[in-house]
């Protein structure tokens, strides 16, 4: 598979209740910065007014290389409010304690991709 693969159910998340995202695009952003794999847009604002907040996430097919693939998601926080690193995994496997410590210190989500019914989920 590859990550490309993903993109669609990256997406179907982040338009779930638990971000709600209105708008969502696959390979968005600049080439100074980089392209995103997955964008969102959500509506941060309440009643009256108009903020938005902008999500970025990174797709990979693997955590290995830990820490250039972190900073990879880490650098779009440059047009990004908040940034994501996406992998999938098996049943028996997750993120370790050590790359959710170091993904904490940076202000990068993890999330997590799981089979379910041969549907892939955040």
């Amino acid at each position: 598979m590859k990550e490309a693969s993903f993109y669609s159910c990256v997406e179907e998340f982040l338009k779930s209740d638990a971000l709600g995202c209105f708008r969502t695009g696959k390979r968005v952003g600049t080439s100074f910065v980089g392209i995103a794999d997955v964008v969102g847009v959500r509506d941060v604002g309440g009643d009256v007014r108009g903020d938005i907040e902008v999500i970025a996430v990174e797709v990979k097919m693997t955590p290995s290389n830990f820490g250039k693939i972190l900073g990879q998601a880490l650098g779009y926080s440059l047009f990004a409010h908040k940034c994501y690193l996406a992998v999938p995994f098996s049943d028996d496997e997750a993120f370790s304690i050590e790359q959710k410590e170091l993904a904490t210190r940076l202000g990068v989500g993890l999330l997590e991709i799981r089979k379910s019914y041969d549907i892939w989920r955040c």
